[in-house]
């Protein structure tokens, strides 16, 4: 992440949300302070069980 912030290439949450021709790796990178920054502005009660853990 931090080669992405000094390059300058950091994408909006409107590019990341909507823009499918990212490549991967500067998706995943990015995608987790876009979570980050979301459970900080909106916060979160609670998180739904998609699948069980062993």
């Amino acid at each position: 992440m931090k080669l992405i912030v000094k390059s300058g290439n950091i994408l909006t949450p409107a590019e990341l949300l909507y823009n499918n021709k990212i490549h991967e790796r500067s998706y995943y990178p990015q995608i987790g302070s876009l979570f980050n920054w979301l459970f900080t502005e909106y916060g979160v009660d609670k998180i739904n069980e998609m699948y069980t853990l062993c």
